[in-house]
């Protein structure tokens, strides 16, 4: 399929949805799955019990937040595949650097998401005992015992989330220096858009391997790429690509 003006609106449009669809979706889950903090003077058990009857009450808002995170990882797939035909034209390593970068993006996001979702079932086993009150005993009977077996399970999930983002964005960093460096050779967008993205890639990456550290500095280091994106999405929507990046010759770069 080649890649023609529409096709560059429509990535346009697709940069703004994965911006949007995955920080809007992550907001939504976030906040449900961060009501586990205890508060003063509570108990571990409490703690427990609060953060899973969160989670099934605000159960509708979850999947939503869900579905929305999803969507980004269809988009940054399509995204992958809809630029091939425009940057394998001009320099074939960078086609399919892309393509991979985004596919590996898409699937380990989307596992991780799935890793999430699993956390509902969790919150649906203690719905089927949560009517048991807890005893602040030091020895904990079994239902207690089982509680704690549902959070250990659910803090393990979170964690293929996070695990599973870190190396999305890793791979998203690496495909994407070949994407930029077509962007600006061919003159695709203005050279200081496409210097920025790369810019915003690099931080990107050197921040997930930060996290991977555990130097939590993931949040902050991604905020240029984004940031570049959705700059670069709008001058697509906008602007569309030169007609001379479509139609002139073949020129390897």
């Amino acid at each position: 399929m080649p890649f023609t003006q529409a096709t560059a609106r429509l990535c346009g449009f697709l940069f703004l949805i994965v911006f949007f669809a995955y920080g809007g979706g992550n907001a939504l889950m976030d906040a449900l799955l961060q009501s586990s903090t205890p508060s003063t003077g509570q108990n571990g058990i409490q703690a427990i019990s609060q953060y899973l009857s969160a989670l099934q009450a605000g159960k509708i808002q979850y999947i939503v937040g869900a579905l929305l995170m999803l969507a980004n990882s269809v988009a940054v797939a399509l995204l992958g595949i809809l630029f091939f035909p425009l940057l394998s034209k001009w320099n074939s390593f960078a086609g399919i650097s892309y393509v991979v970068g985004r596919s590996v993006e898409a699937v380990f996001t989307a596992v991780g998401i799935v890793a999430l979702l699993a956390i509902l079932f969790l919150s649906e086993e203690y719905a089927n005992y949560g009517r048991y009150s807890f005893a602040g005993a030091e020895q904990l009977s079994s239902k207690e015992a089982y509680f704690l077996h549902l959070h250990t399970l659910s803090l393990l999930l979170q964690k293929v989330n996070y695990w599973s983002y870190q190396v999305g964005m890793m791979a998203l960093a690496l495909g994407s220096i070949g994407f930029c460096h077509v962007l600006r050779a061919a003159r695709v967008v203005p050279a200081p858009l496409a210097l920025m993205l790369l810019a915003g890639y690099v931080v990107l990456l050197v921040g997930a391997v930060l996290e991977c550290f555990g130097i939590a500095v993931g949040v902050m280091c991604a905020v240029p790429g984004g940031l570049c994106e959705i700059a670069l999405g709008m001058w697509l929507l906008v602007k569309g690509v030169p007609a001379s990046v479509l139609h002139s010759p073949v020129k390897a770069v």
